[in-house]
């Protein structure tokens, strides 16, 4: 975790062409010196021989969407154009759905026809996946085009709970809806007995999910990303009901890289299960920006918004999120590297919890997962009535960790201080916490809530504006 992250800022959209990664220009790419160049140059520093902190030439600068796009073209993605990721799939096949003859396929039968049977994997199955073919397929843009009713598939490959292949680098796999004539996303009624809406294993890699809206009821996920996957994009996607929204599991190997990003996560409610917005443990990395998560979580100390945690050296950055009506916390942090920036977090038990180690481990403090964590510029306003914590920020016990420049609004206890609480780890010391400027005072913000709601759950396949984005919000917060 580096210190220098505290000076990102607040920002507007993304919505250029990105430089490229040798940002100090000394020939040598990809590499963690870029990276560190970056970080610190987006802090103040100096560096005569680095490019222009505008990596993404918006020209809005110093920015926070700088970094988060930096991170994700080194991950391999695309840079953000337009507001949404552009499609780039060179010279891939463009197939929708529907047969010459009017009968409707399914994803599944589109994928099969695009791919064979062979020898030569992909990847390999995880878990109750072990039994599925090798695979190779074919990269391609597959379409789902609106209808007035629901289909009743899941995206996977005939007979199976998941996809057997993905793509490669410049030429994803990406399944993506067309829109209705109001903007609609085509549904997916995920069918019972399926545990997932989609679900990528076993490393498959370069897989893109955009503009469906996925609905499900006994379901462990709407999208399940397990084992070594990695570089997938999910946006613009509806994910209502099931468990959970999004789970990222690496299980014994690592997932990742992963970016959600201008979705809406709602109504995972499940109350049989530990049920989340999204869910992220043994990844590399997770972005999270500009999604919308309601009514997520039981109402349990375990079930949040977005739970992400286990994973020594994971990065997590969430940022310039919607979280409103979370079982209990917005987000909770424990395990990893965090950065969680420019968050909106309303109707919630505990607004942000970071610090607490995982598998606490008092004779070898070395196999102890910490947590690294900056908590900058959020908005928390108005806790749920009748709650039993009502925190706004906690901080347990992690090092290092930043909490500056947030605002509170409303909250009866605006902080939980390092305690060893959770798991009987009195004996961790306390890491180094810095507490900033914040700005908390006891009256709430008078925003019209459910008039915001109302406009962030109608958000239609591929609009944004500034009614979608946390900034404007948060600056009202600032000014009162």
């Amino acid at each position: 975790m580096k210190l220098a992250w505290t000076a990102l800022l607040l920002a507007t959209p993304a919505l250029a062409q990105c430089a490229d990664l040798d940002f100090n220009n000394d020939g040598v790419y990809p590499s963690d010196q870029d990276t560190t160049d970056f970080a610190n140059v987006l802090a103040g520093a100096d560096c005569p021989t680095c490019d222009s902190i505008d990596f993404n030439g918006d020209g809005v600068f110093p920015d926070d969407r700088d970094y988060t796009d930096w991170l994700a073209v080194l991950a391999g993605g695309p840079c953000s154009n337009g507001g949404f990721t552009p499609v780039i799939c060179m010279g891939c096949p463009v197939v929708r759905i529907g047969d010459s003859d009017g009968r409707m396929r399914t994803v599944g039968a589109v994928l099969q026809s695009l791919a064979i049977v062979s020898a030569e994997a992909v990847g390999v199955g995880v878990a109750h996946q072990d039994e599925r073919p090798a695979v190779r397929g074919t990269p391609a843009i597959i379409e789902v085009p609106w209808q007035s009713e629901p289909y009743d598939f899941a995206i996977n490959w005939p007979g199976m709970d998941g996809l057997a292949y993905g793509g490669i680098a410049g030429r994803p796999l990406v399944i993506r809806g067309l829109p209705g004539p109001n903007g609609e996303r085509p549904t997916l009624r995920i069918p019972n007995g399926l545990g997932a809406g989609v679900r990528i294993v076993g490393g498959l890699r370069y897989i893109e999910i955009r503009g469906l809206r996925l609905v499900g009821e006994n379901h462990g996920a709407m999208v399940a990303i397990q084992g070594d996957a990695g570089n997938i994009l999910i946006e613009d996607c509806e994910l209502v009901g099931g468990a959970i929204g999004v789970s990222i599991q690496g299980m014994d190997k690592r997932t990742g890289p992963v970016r959600i990003r201008r979705n809406i996560i709602r109504d995972q409610r499940h109350p049989a299960s530990h049920s989340q917005g999204i869910y992220a443990s043994a990844d590399t990395m997770t972005l999270v920006e500009q999604n919308v998560l309601f009514n997520t979580g039981n109402r349990d100390q375990f079930s949040h918004g977005m739970y992400l945690v286990h994973t020594a050296g994971a990065t997590r950055i969430v940022t310039h999120n919607w979280i409103v009506s979370p079982g209990s916390a917005s987000v909770q942090a424990r395990g990893g590297d965090f950065t969680v920036m420019s968050n909106v977090c309303y109707d919630f038990n505990t607004g942000i919890g970071t610090g607490h180690p995982m598998a606490f481990n008092a004779t070898d403090p070395t196999r102890t997962v910490w947590t690294a964590a900056i908590v900058s510029n959020n908005l928390l306003d108005a806790p749920r009535a009748g709650e039993p914590a009502q925190w706004g920020i906690s901080y347990m016990l992690g090092s290092p960790t930043i909490i500056e420049n947030n605002i509170q609004r409303g909250v009866p206890r605006p902080w939980m201080p390092p305690t060893a609480q959770g798991g009987g780890v009195e004996r961790v010391p306390l890491g180094d916490v810095r507490i900033g400027d914040n700005d908390v005072k006891p009256t709430k913000t008078n925003e019209d809530w459910d008039s915001i709601i109302r406009t962030l759950l109608s958000r239609k396949s591929g609009e944004w504006g500034p009614q979608f984005e946390t900034s404007g919000i948060i600056e009202r917060a600032r000014s009162k």
